[in-house]
């Protein structure tokens, strides 16, 4: 009776012995590397060495023994080990997994590679893919492969449909915004850009988002992010390059709060209108002191006392729609962050003292209305525009001015438009006279310059 208890203590010791195994087997990583040579030729009776091309990678596809994908077209960068090749240690846990994919890739083509079984050159390796092996404890796997040069036999021969690899580089990003002295993650979108190309488009969550898009990873890329009453983020990087850099953490782009700013001089006499349109909410702040809220559309007049005004706006900027102001002894005498106001389509400001605006930001412009001032540095409108109504004083640009709204009228197909500039600092050369005049003729265009009063010829 007692050995039958040794027995059964025994049994229950090797079992829980086991379990213990199993446990440290589902927790525990090691390493594993593959060795491999590559070869100028299938031909066995012939073969020699061959160098592979600077940049190139093993990239494996391993699932576990469930079947379960484990890595998908995972780049390992190449080592040389002795006459032979090695690549970079992989940790993994350990267990027992199936290699499916075993290719030596430069740039998004497949250089070299390992057939799968039941191809004509299966038979050429001794391990066909897909290729069983095991990852044990304290053990530095090495894992013999064998490569055969694609360069001149067709994908079909190893068992593949192409020998294009189409590269999935795959990049972590978190988008923050700074909001009344706090960071927050925040939602965006974002492209991926090669040139002028777009290679993918994303939508950003207040998270870590991942995004993925094929190319050569060693090409440079622009990715911009792109948050409403924020200038546009842009980086341009190198895949490989990024992600050696980030590591395991993700890309972070900060969006600092984005404010207008207007510096008023006012005379103290009269009331002072201001208005916004659009939509949200905004913050105005007076000379760095009180904070008001609004909604938008808001319309306040103000009995302004003669002195100097800061004011600061924050909040939804990128959803106003409109500028409405005027006091007859108040001037605006500088602006500031006009390019986070994204959704402007009309500008009033009344009394107005720059002597030049830029507007290239504001691509839903449609209406500008500044007939008390002169632009000596000139009024610069986007390349693509919407501008339908304009009122000026005097422009040192107008050739340049003339021709784009010319340009963008004509293309979109911009009709009954309006035009007012009541002066000019040197003569209208001929060909800006003949745009405005196929304005009138053609798009039924309003237009007065200086003393020119341009009517439709074809009446």
């Amino acid at each position: 009776m007692k050995k039958l208890s040794f027995i059964f203590l025994g049994v229950i010791a090797l079992v829980l012995h086991s379990c213990v195994d199993d446990n440290e087997i589902a927790t525990s990583n090691e390493k594993i590397q593959f060795t491999f040579n590559v070869t100028s030729s299938v031909n066995s009776a012939g073969r020699s060495a061959a160098r592979l091309p600077e940049g190139a990678y093993v990239s494996i596809t391993l699932n576990n023994s469930n079947g379960t994908a484990v890595l998908t077209n995972h780049r390992l960068d190449i080592m040389t080990l002795g006459d032979g090749l090695v690549t970079t240690p992989l940790e993994l846990l350990q267990g027992r997994y199936t290699l499916t994919d075993f290719m030596i890739v430069s740039g998004s083509e497949i250089i070299y590679a390992t057939p799968k079984k039941g191809s004509p050159l299966s038979q050429v390796v001794e391990h066909a893919l897909p290729y069983n092996f095991s990852v044990s404890k304290n053990t530095v796997a090495n894992v013999p492969m064998q490569v055969i040069s694609t360069s001149s036999t067709q994908p079909q021969a190893f068992g593949y449909t192409s020998f294009h690899l189409e590269v999935v580089n795959a990049l972590q990003i978190s988008v923050f915004e700074a909001t009344d002295g706090t960071v927050v993650l925040t939602n965006a979108s974002a492209s991926i850009m090669k040139g002028d190309t777009v290679v993918g488009d994303f939508t950003l969550g207040g998270k870590v988002n991942t995004i993925a898009f094929a190319g050569d990873p060693s090409q440079i890329y622009t990715l911009v992010v792109r948050k409403e009453g924020h200038a546009d983020y842009r980086k341009s990087f190198s895949y490989n390059d990024l992600i050696a850099a980030l590591g395991d953490k993700p890309l972070k782009v900060f969006f600092e709060q984005n404010a207008f700013e207007i510096l008023l001089q006012a005379g103290g006499s009269e009331r002072y209108e201001f208005a916004l349109a659009g939509s949200g909410q905004v913050n105005i702040n007076w000379n760095d002191t009180a904070t008001t809220t609004y909604t938008l559309p808001m319309s306040i007049e103000l009995n302004l006392s003669e002195q100097w005004y800061n004011l600061r706006i924050t909040g939804d900027i990128g959803q106003i729609t409109g500028i409405d102001a005027f006091g007859y002894d108040t001037e605006i005498e500088q602006i500031g962050g006009l390019q986070y106001l994204t959704s402007l389509r009309s500008f009033t400001p009344g009394w107005f003292a720059p002597d030049t605006i830029d507007f290239t930001h504001n691509l839903q412009l449609q209406s500008i209305n500044i007939p008390f001032t002169n632009f000596p540095g000139g009024v610069f409108l986007p390349e693509e525009n919407y501008i339908r109504s304009v009122t000026l004083e005097k422009i040192s640009n107008l050739v340049d001015f003339v021709d784009n709204i010319y340009r963008n009228a004509t293309t979109h197909n911009t009709r009954e438009g309006f035009i007012l500039i009541f002066d000019v600092y040197e003569p209208m050369p001929a060909p800006t006279k003949a745009k405005l005049q196929t304005l009138i003729d053609e798009y039924q265009w309003n237009i007065q310059v200086a003393d020119e009063f341009f009517e439709d010829s074809n009446d």
